[in-house]
């Protein structure tokens, strides 16, 4: 076909992206007219991020909070609770003894700092511009037709990577059949809808994973080119960290890094993490920035970790969590030399610095040095996914942020080739099998080199035999030698997980901290996770299978037991109660409820389902998290006054410190709301505020909520049902089974 796309210059002058559409037919991709061949510095994106994030209220604050290793959490979760605030966050394996509190008014921080098994607590910072933007494919031996022809078969089929970032472009050509939704999240808006409103992360997926079998003609005399990511068979979980702007918090960060690194079914189950982000400018491969740490965690839970180095054209430093000791740092280098046909650029302008008539291979300006960087990688005017309407279109950028998903999809093709491998030996194998450059061995510009997909992958052993993959260890199962490449058996460990130091199956997730985790269920963790019975008193239906009946569960099977014996029955079992009767009678049916003799199904809390006698406040991992007030006990579920502190749901609030019935007349309490501790209010009607009866001696006091918990008020009240008069509080039951 005769394409009408023009050249790399001609997009930065603004050209009509509309007449770009034809570009898109028949699998050739079109370069996306608005989205600039490079962007240096991105100024403009910069300069319009906002300094906070939408919905930014200055009197209230996000924190995280290190617990002491072990430390129960209860207190903190009901502290949060208590100011009016929320959990976010309990991370799991980035930062396993580590919360997000969210919506705490700034006073409460000092109070937070003191509480037991608090160690530390750090504001949650808002970072608003974290892309690592200073605003070749074929040179590194990553086509897949230069693999195969070297006699390489991976293509990281089976191997699933995870781009922390501005989000993807969910319906893109380059890798939209190969999208894992059910892993991929928005942690920036909290739903389950990871899809790009920047750019920058669409971009860093076509590289890392971009398919193969697509073209693209820059419309500049050189013809169609292949055009593909480097691991074009690879899964793709996108984990939105970053809003339309590229700002971002610590806790959303974190929260990506642990989402990937999960290894349980409710987590991403990444094999290698890319984090195009970075802040700060460290000198030490062992630095404890959070996100460099949460990045260490991850690899220490089995992940590739993979992150850009940064463009502040720093010579000793790069930013986090490139500057974690076990993450793989990338710096950039120039793919061609230039100027090139698709761009005509001859002097590169970065803003910190400039780049003459830069050659290939040559380190950009920008990238930051160091004495801990792994590897370099292409990483300026770099074509790849767009997020334009459409899900065809490319565009050019350059910076770290581009040399580091290369290295990730890298990191792809070679645990396709041998999925044995951990994360330090896929590093090892990254470094060996690059190309040096510069001065001889390591050197703080390129590290150990620019990246040689070729002569990395030459140095993955190929298996022989099923004997060759046999590592020893029972929990891997029975792994077999496929086309040179071993393959993972059988699960023996089936919804468990591996004590690799044991060798033996132990439950998965479970942390036995009363808590049921996402993860966690009846049957992997009965010590955190709630099992309970199928029927549930109150949801209008008479369970009679399971024992209910109108004495035991009067507001679901209807029936009377007082007045005149042809109005006595009562729904159950046909045994119980005077003029007992079945499901059958249509008695048992009406007023909203319905009667069934057929066994209601247990639960099991951590199925995802909230069902059986399961509720917010029992199963709040599957029924959501408890109003106030709704709680089966029957005691006030809010925590907020002396009512809930003689509930045990609320032991561990604050303000359960000097709870009503301790034997002291504590501040906030008195006559009316704490007789047992401050003596009997007077019965003159003055003192307390709702102005009826509060000596708790007589019927009016048991209608009163100052006397609800009051011993004497157990009697039924005017109305209330009842079978003889000494269930109710005036003495008599009148004959249509209600109290006078």
């Amino acid at each position: 076909m005769t394409s009408i796309c023009r050249s790399a210059e001609e997009y930065r002058r603004g050209w009509s992206p509309r007449a770009l559409n034809v570009c898109c037919m028949f699998g050739i991709l079109s370069a996306a007219a608005f989205g600039q061949a490079v962007t240096p510095d991105r100024a403009a994106q910069r300069a319009n991020a906002p300094e906070f994030p939408p919905g930014y209220n200055p009197d209230k604050v996000s924190v995280l909070v290190q617990m002491e290793a072990g430390a129960a959490r209860g207190l903190v979760r009901a502290f949060a609770a208590d100011q009016g605030g929320l959990v976010r966050y309990e991370y799991k394996n980035a930062m396993p003894d580590m919360l997000n509190l969210r919506n705490l008014p700034k006073g409460a921080i000092q109070a937070l700092r003191n509480m037991k098994g608090v160690k530390t607590v750090e504001l949650d910072e808002y970072h608003p511009y974290l892309l690592n933007l200073h605003d070749g494919t074929p040179l590194i031996n990553a086509l897949q037709s230069q693999v195969t022809a070297a006699g390489f078969s991976a293509d990281g089929t089976g191997v699933r990577v995870c781009v922390c970032d501005t989000g993807i472009d969910m319906d893109h050509v380059m890798y939209s059949s190969r999208i894992d939704t059910a892993a991929s999240f928005d942690f920036a808006n909290n739903d389950n809808n990871p899809d790009d409103d920047n750019g920058h992360g669409s971009h860093v997926s076509g590289i890392a994973v971009g398919g193969a079998g697509l073209s693209v003609d820059f419309g500049c005399g050189a013809g169609s080119q292949a055009f593909q990511g480097i691991a074009p068979g690879a899964t793709l979980i996108g984990a939105k960290i970053l809003n339309q702007f590229g700002g971002g918090s610590d806790s959303d960060i974190i929260a990506g890094i642990d989402h990937c690194a999960d290894q349980s079914a409710s987590g991403g189950q990444a094999d290698v993490i890319n984090l195009s982000i970075g802040i700060g400018a460290f000198t030490t491969g062992a630095c404890t920035h959070s996100w460099a740490v949460a990045s260490n965690n991850a690899v220490a839970n089995g992940v590739v970790v993979v992150a850009a180095s940064g463009n502040e054209n720093n010579s000793n430093a790069m930013g986090s969590p490139a500057c974690g000791a076990d993450v793989i740092a990338v710096g950039a280098t120039y793919k061609a030399n230039y100027p090139t046909c698709e761009d005509n650029t001859t002097n590169w302008n970065w803003g910190n610095c400039i780049d003459n008539s830069p050659v290939q291979d040559q380190i950009v300006c920008f990238s930051n040095e160091s004495d801990f960087l792994d590897v370099s990688a292409p990483g300026a005017n770099m074509w790849s996914a767009s997020n334009a309407a459409g899900g065809s279109s490319i565009t050019g950028q350059s910076g770290t942020s581009m040399a580091s998903p290369a290295v990730a999809g890298l990191a792809a093709l070679i645990l396709d080739a041998d999925p044995s491998l951990n994360p330090a030996q896929v590093r090892q194998i990254i470094r060996d099998g690059a190309i040096d450059m510069g001065p001889a061995g390591f050197d703080r510009a390129y590290g150990w080199g620019r990246i040689d997909i070729i002569g990395s992958l030459s140095l993955v052993t190929p298996c022989q035999v099923n004997g060759d993959c046999d590592d020893g260890l029972f929990c891997n199962g029975a792994e077999t030698c496929n086309a040179g490449s071993c393959q993972a058996g059988s699960d023996p460990c089936p919804g468990e997980d591996c004590d690799e130091v044991g060798d033996v199956c132990v439950p998965l997730v479970c942390n036995n901290d009363t808590v049921c985790d996402p993860g966690e269920d009846c049957n992997n963790c009965s010590n955190d996770c709630f099992s309970g019975s199928g029927a549930v008193c109150g949801n209008n239906v008479c369970e009679t299978a399971n024992g209910e009946d109108c004495l035991s569960c009067p507001g679901d099977c209807n029936g009377t037991q007082g007045g005149r014996p042809s109005n006595r029955y009562c729904c159950g079992d046909g045994s119980t109660g005077q003029g007992a009767v079945d499901c059958s009678d249509n008695r048992c049916t009406g007023s909203g409820n319905t009667c069934t003799s057929t066994p209601a199904q247990g639960s099991c809390c951590g199925d995802g389902t909230c069902e059986g006698s399961e509720d917010s406040c029992n199963c709040a991992v599957d029924c959501g998290a408890p109003a106030a007030e709704n709680c089966s006990n029957g005691v006030d579920d809010d925590c907020d006054g002396d009512i809930d502190c003689n509930d045990a749901d609320c032991s561990g609030d604050p303000a359960c410190v000097d709870p009503c019935g301790d034997g002291t007349c504590g501040a906030g309490e008195d006559q009316c709301n704490c007789s047992l501790d401050c003596g009997t209010p007077p019965g003159t009607e003055t003192s307390c505020t709702d102005g009826t009866d509060n000596d708790c001696d007589g019927q009016t006091d048991c209608n009163d909520s100052d006397c609800a918990s009051d011993p004497a008020c157990s009697c039924g009240a005017k109305n209330d049902p009842c079978s003889q008069g000494s269930d109710c509080c005036s003495g008599i039951c009148k004959n249509n089974g209600s109290c006078r």
